[in-house]
């Protein structure tokens, strides 16, 4: 198969191909070979399957977060599937049932790839790390660490080069890197990141499906509009 079709059939999967089949569990070796054989695009939509097969037909697969984890990395914002990866990962981490080392990696993996990525996707991470403590407040306690600490990565216990999620000490760490982007330059970014570093347990869940699609050309005509904004008002206070 040509890799577009692949992928058309690893999309179907999930919605159209399992709830028709006698026994889905059948589509469990594909699936696992799909992840090892393809490229990250294919990658996650063989996870998007395991996870239907893990979740409601009791598939036991014990190493779908430590696949999943591997794929944070920096390329991840330059691909085309950038969308539908985080709209994924936000289904994949909303049980309340998952261990706490396991989500506080997710958490601080995604908070040291903030400090990298471009600036339109940092409020997306910002805003995606903010929904992993609303909706898993024992992490919580990444945001009191910080408080009481010296920003820097010198004394980080986090250690990033663990492949096992659960392993990684993200837990006993904190979540500097946000602290770091409460002083990033532009506003939107610090304001993410204020909200982040001062939230509450009462605080909601925020709306990411509107930052998800946001691309860099949006960000450079928002920018330039607030700068023209700002001269016609500095040009008429001068009048």
């Amino acid at each position: 198969l040509d890799a577009t079709l692949y992928r058309r059939i690893l999309l179907q999967i999930p919605t159209k191909i399992i709830p028709r089949m006698v026994n889905p569990l059948l589509l469990a070796d594909f699936l696992t070979g799909s992840y090892e054989t393809q490229n990250n695009a294919s990658k996650i939509l063989a996870l998007h399957g395991l996870y239907v097969l893990m979740t409601q037909y009791n598939l036991e697969y014990p190493f779908f977060f430590g696949k999943l984890y591997s794929l944070l990395t920096i390329d991840l914002f330059s691909a085309k599937y950038k969308a539908r990866f985080f709209y994924l990962l936000d289904i994949f981490l909303q049980s309340s049932h998952l261990p706490v080392n396991l989500v506080a990696s997710f958490a601080k993996r995604l908070a040291r790839l903030a400090l990298l990525i471009p600036q339109h996707d940092q409020c997306l991470i910002i805003t995606f790390i903010y929904n992993l403590i609303i909706r898993h407040p024992t992490i919580r306690i990444m945001i009191d660490k910080q408080q009481s600490q010296t920003i820097g990565t010198n004394k980080d216990i986090y250690s990033s080069e663990e492949l096992d999620p659960n392993k990684t000490n993200a837990i006993e760490s904190s979540l500097w890197e946000i602290e770091s982007l409460t002083h990033h330059h532009h506003p939107d970014v610090a304001t993410c990141a204020l909200a982040l570093m001062s939230i509450r347990k009462k605080n909601n869940e925020r709306d990411m499906h509107q930052l998800l699609e946001i691309d860099y050309d949006e960000v450079c005509i928002y920018t330039i509009k607030q700068i023209y904004t700002f001269q016609e008002k500095s040009a008429t206070i001068y009048v």
